[in-house]
């Protein structure tokens, strides 16, 4: 199975971050590199509306991620800490993210870049997976 590595705050992660994880996760093993406070602060300029404690948890408990990893400063949007992937590895994206010098770097080390489009994820909205009948709307 391929390494999937998905780099990112996941600060404030809402519907739209969790398809992308959907739709990575059917591409191969989804590995989260989820950026500390102070990797978020120097990245974004702000600090996250989430400490690093809360997002970690809560993408640990997204059932499309088999990992995740903390990574701290120094971070750059267009690298990946190389000690953190196991490879075959693909580099996943979404379109809004999608930047020439990532894929300079994808290429640079041998590893796979993956833009997820928007109509591959409009897709993700309903999970593959059947609901459990327990779980359906109207049962008790």
């Amino acid at each position: 199975m391929k390494n999937i590595v998905l780099s990112a705050s996941f600060d404030d992660l809402r519907s739209g971050g969790i398809r992308v994880l959907h739709a990575a996760s059917q591409l191969g093993s989804v590995h989260a590199l989820l950026w500390d406070d102070e990797a978020v602060q120097r990245l974004d300029g702000k600090p996250p509306k989430f400490p690093a404690a809360e997002r970690l948890y809560l993408v640990q408990s997204i059932r499309y991620v088999d990992r995740v990893t903390l990574c701290g400063w120094p971070l750059d949007r267009d690298t990946l800490p190389l000690s953190e992937i196991t490879t075959p590895a693909a580099w996943v994206v979404d379109e809004a993210a999608d930047q020439p010098a990532r894929q300079a770097f994808c290429r640079e080390h041998g590893l796979e870049y993956r833009v997820l489009r928007q109509n591959e994820l409009a897709g993700s909205r309903n999970s593959t997976r059947p609901i459990p009948p327990h779980l359906r709307p109207g049962r008790a």
